[in-house]
């Protein structure tokens, strides 16, 4: 009997960050897209046109990842704040992320425009992207050619799109939430009003409902959602890509240091460490420890740097590509994560927390409450947790390294073979099972 060659699965991948964007948010969908063919799903991605879109980072290098089979649909988009740009002079970057760094105390024209950012433009700012991408989903998504749609937010607005698209196919569409929805990271930040903050839930409900699935990144997270919807909610982590790692040639420095990589915001201030530092420091001790900070560093922390006297042992490294940002990580004598003081942060799992683990170094996790990332790091004895204000706890564990640094044998963080279960191809994987189990449903 003739073999009949198996039709590949298709699924539409509908993201706003996608390389040249940089940032976390980028790895999930750009290794969702390079393992999905291993497990029988060919995707297509529907992005913004970097022309039009409002990258808070751009990382060039990760364009080189792109599949070259890849189906890449590219829309226009309408940007809210390009005309706050041009009146203010500021570069059209995201004002809820770099611009939050940008300032101690937000003036009053930033302050407005948070106002506007959080009333009008709902969910997100990235709203003026939707006509464009509903547009080329459904022109994509004509014939019957796709088995479903995947979307990946923030910005949440990717759901509308999804939402709109498969609703008159009747089309399986799975909802992927790396964060919460509005994100914990900066909601109270935002100053909605009560008619907005009740239309956003709207909105929200009516997307939950609708999904087939939804996806979140940790298991409070999960939690947390699954009080909102009877949807069924699976948990599929962040992680890290071991071809990242394989060959990475690692920064490393004359002196002990402690890195921190990406973004830094008031909310994620250390200032138990600033503390513990300028303690030892006082005494004499830790002569050669530094501390890097690679990313866009808040004017809070940079004020409290100031303040504990440290700045000539901080080192601040502008925003890097995601390839440098890894050799900064497993160059370093100790990681640190610093998870945002904000409400109910127990949830919050930054994508870095995996590439931390890869790498192998330990990480010094300051937290205000016990969490998801904390008991991570605990189970795969990666380091150690500590809350914010502990300076004492935190300076001792700095010391125990910093003294075995010393005597020329440094201590590691997690073992290889107790992280490869955060591996991206082991996760897609999962993706394709559920995408698999769902398509399977409906016939």
């Amino acid at each position: 009997m003739e073999a009949v060659e198996r039709r590949m699965k298709r699924v539409l991948i509908v993201t706003y960050y996608f390389p040249p964007s940089g940032g976390p948010g980028v790895q999930r969908s750009l290794k969702f897209v390079k393992y999905l063919p291993e497990f029988g799903w060919e995707p297509t991605v529907l992005t913004v046109d970097p022309a039009y879109a409002a990258y808070p980072e751009q990382d060039r290098e990760l364009e080189n990842e792109i599949p070259a089979k890849l189906e890449l649909i590219r829309t226009k988009s309408r940007d809210p704040y390009s005309a706050y740009s041009r009146l203010f002079g500021k570069k059209k970057d995201d004002v809820v992320g770099v611009g939050f760094l940008s300032q101690t105390r937000p003036g009053s024209r930033e302050r407005l425009a948070r106002w506007v950012r959080a009333n009008l433009f709902l969910p997100d700012a990235r709203k003026g992207w939707v006509p464009h991408a509903l547009a080329a989903a459904r022109k994509a998504l004509v014939g019957d050619s796709f088995d479903i749609v995947f979307s990946t937010g923030p910005p949440h607005s990717t759901h509308l799109v999804a939402q709109a698209a498969t609703r008159p196919l009747a089309l399986p569409w799975v909802l992927d939430l790396r964060d919460a929805w509005p994100p914990e990271s900066y909601a109270d930040l935002l100053p909605m009003s009560e008619w907005a903050r009740s239309r956003d839930v709207k909105i929200r409900r009516s997307s939950f409902s609708d999904a087939d699935v939804i996806i979140t990144v940790s298991k409070s997270l999960g939690r947390d959602v699954g009080a909102l919807t009877e949807t069924p909610i699976e948990i599929i982590p962040n992680g890290f890509d071991p071809d990242d790692f394989d060959t990475v040639d690692p920064i490393r420095h004359d002196s002990f240091t402690i890195v921190y990589a990406g973004n830094m915001s008031a909310e994620q201030n250390p200032i138990a460490l600033w503390h513990g530092i300028k303690q030892y420091k006082s005494r004499g001790d830790w002569p050669d420890l530094r501390v890097c900070l690679v990313g866009n560093t808040a004017g809070e922390v940079l004020a409290s740097i100031e303040q504990a006297g440290l700045r000539n042992h901080v080192d601040l490294i502008p925003y890097v590509e995601h390839k440098k940002a890894v050799r900064y990580m497993c160059g370093a004598d100790m990681l640190l994560l610093s998870i945002n003081q904000v409400p109910n942060p127990g949830g919050i799992v930054t994508g870095k927390l995996y590439e931390y683990l890869a790498s192998g170094r330990p990480i010094l996790c300051l937290a205000s409450t016990d969490g998801d990332a904390s008991n991570i790091i605990e189970s795969v004895a990666a380091g150690e947790c500590h809350r914010f204000e502990d300076g004492a706890e935190v300076g001792r564990m700095i010391d125990r390294h910093y003294q075995a640094w010393k005597n020329g044998d440094r201590l590691n963080g997690a073992p290889a073979d107790r992280v490869i279960q955060f591996s991206r191809k082991a996760q897609t994987k999962r993706l394709a099972e559920i995408f698999s189990e769902i398509v399977c449903e409906r016939t």
